[in-house]
């Protein structure tokens, strides 16, 4: 039986790297990109990812040291768990990308190069040329739909973070301008030990406050990138599966003979198979324990 492969669009791959901006972009601020994609020297590459997580654990010891300290406080202690709670979770996922950095550049170079898609068979009897653009305009939609997803996302844990920063900076600016009495307030609630009683004088004020925000940049960057992954990583699973709800379709096909209908269900199988293996490929699965669930409600949802 005379067959082809399934052929990708010459812009597949700008497509997604268009679309996975704003995940490869967070995640190289933090150094747990893949080396591989990325054009800085491997060793201050490194060096970045050490000293942004030492930034972000820094603070998130000085909020401990703060939240032991004022135990009586209910008010302060409730105020300050969220954010205590929000940023270590962070850490975690950061350290977690890091250290699975080989299974996400093979997660990707099969993204990238349609690995799942270029194995499915067709018959060259077939109207690829029709069935081809169809696949084609399946995955664009699937990939704008990540890119708005990932825009949205993006915006949204970015103003909540910026939040942190800019409130207690503008309040701090309008009360310096105004000549008002008022003890400057910082992005975290924070103890800092041997710097207590100075920690509100300049420059060690500044200094601290950009420490502060530079550890709510972290945030927004691990979760981004983390979450980003995430979402990526789903969507595929369900443009895979719309693809295999198309192939289904085929076998439906009047004009096919009984020899060609069962090489189309075999073929549907097939890639059944393989989008199921998309969750334990190179144990990418410990990264994100429930992505099997997550791809079983894409099958479920496609």
């Amino acid at each position: 039986m005379d067959t082809t492969h399934y052929q990708p669009e010459d812009d597949f791959i700008e497509l997604v790297q268009r679309s996975s901006y704003w995940v490869r972009a967070m995640a190289t601020t933090m150094g747990i990109w893949p080396s591989r994609y990325v054009t800085i020297n491997l060793r201050w590459y490194q060096r970045l990812y050490y000293f942004m997580l030492g930034m972000h654990w820094l603070n998130i010891y000085l909020q401990t040291e703060f939240f032991f300290r004022n135990l009586g406080n209910l008010s302060l202690v409730v105020q300050g768990l969220c954010t205590f709670v929000s940023i270590t979770t962070t850490g975690i996922k950061v350290m977690r990308m890091h250290a699975y950095e080989e299974e996400i550049r093979q997660l990707w170079q099969a993204l990238e190069d349609a690995t799942f898609l270029k194995k499915i068979r067709f018959l060259r009897k077939s109207d690829r040329g029709t069935v081809f653009s169809r696949i084609h305009n399946l995955l664009a939609r699937q990939w704008k739909e990540v890119q708005l997803n990932l825009r949205f996302y993006t915006l949204s844990v970015g103003l909540v973070a910026s939040n942190y920063s800019i409130m207690p900076a503008c309040s701090n600016l309008y009360n310096q301008f105004q000549g008002n009495a008022y003890n400057r307030s910082f992005v975290y609630n924070t103890y800092y030990p041997f710097l207590e009683p100075i920690k509100r004088r300049s420059p060690l004020f500044e200094l601290l406050f950009c420490s502060e925000s530079l550890s709510g940049f972290t945030t927004w960057a691990g979760v981004v990138a983390f979450d980003g992954l995430y979402v990526v990583m789903v969507l595929y699973a369900a443009s895979l599966m719309r693809l295999l709800r198309d192939l289904m379709q085929e076998t439906a096909n009047p004009k096919l003979t009984d020899s060609e209908r069962a090489f189309f269900q075999r073929e549907c199988i097939l890639h059944h198979i393989r989008t199921m293996q998309l969750s334990g490929l190179t144990k990418i699965n410990f990264l994100i324990p429930n992505l099997s669930l997550l791809i079983v409600h894409a099958i479920l949802a496609g």
